[in-house]
């Protein structure tokens, strides 16, 4: 596939790790700036990844005047109308994290963050492993890794939940406080949108390159299969 990392001037330190994965994987990719986020992108790829990155720092960016001009602003309205079309016209966005806000905004799914204001006197897991049980598989358990993670809630049937956080007690070691907040929510989706597909990880399946146990999830985000199963 035809694979592009969105790279912006407030981009996060996990994007570096992520490149050096590819790279020592040998995995072929473009590097996609603010201003390379316009036309026809299908023409040029199959799947553009996002990293965990907040909406607003990959739409506005730094403002003019506190940096050089040449490194202000983000993707803008026609970027995030370029990445619409791209996804309607067969293409696929992989975002994790935070950035994963921006597209269930941008098309309009069906999605809450359980975990969102909540109070960290109520809620708080200081990078802990937890537990991560795929869908419909015989040996479901995954270990991960929890960083600046969220969870979903989901509706309707425009999205397919491919894992689940640990029902119960999902933590494997560490120390989770309000566990049972995420307990048994998704973590790992997909919505189709037009002829294309979203793939959003609540999680961070390649973090700072030690979450060996979650690259093939990463691995198989990035090969689309047509009319076929995501996972």
């Amino acid at each position: 596939p035809r694979i592009a990392l969105y790279k912006g001037w407030q981009e996060p330190m996990i994007a570096g790790w992520t490149r050096w994965v590819f790279d020592q994987h040998e995995l072929q990719y473009d590097t996609l700036h603010n201003e390379d986020v316009r036309g026809n992108l299908n023409d040029r790829y199959d799947v553009i990844v996002f990293q965990s990155q907040s909406p607003t720092s990959i739409t506005n960016g730094y403002r003019e005047g506190v940096v050089p001009a040449q490194y202000a602003g983000g993707i803008g309205e026609e970027g995030q109308a370029a990445l619409r079309r791209f996804v309607e016209q067969g293409g696929r966005i992989v975002a994790m994290e935070e950035s994963t806000d921006l597209f269930i905004d941008l098309f309009d799914l069906p999605i809450e963050n359980p975990v969102e204001g909540v109070r960290p006197q109520d809620f708080y897991i200081p990078g802990s492993i937890l537990r991560l049980d795929m869908e419909g598989q015989a040996d479901p358990t995954i270990a991960w890794y929890w960083g600046d993670s969220r969870a979903f809630d989901v509706s309707g049937d425009q999205v397919q939940v491919h894992a689940r956080y640990g029902s119960g007690d999902p933590l494997l070691s560490g120390w989770v406080l309000g566990g049972d907040r995420i307990a048994g929510k998704p973590a790992l989706v997909s919505a189709r949108v037009g002829r294309g597909d979203v793939v959003l990880f609540a999680f961070q399946p390649n973090y700072r390159s030690q979450t060996v146990a979650t690259w093939p999830l990463l691995w198989r985000a990035l090969t689309p299969q047509r009319n076929g199963p995501v996972f």
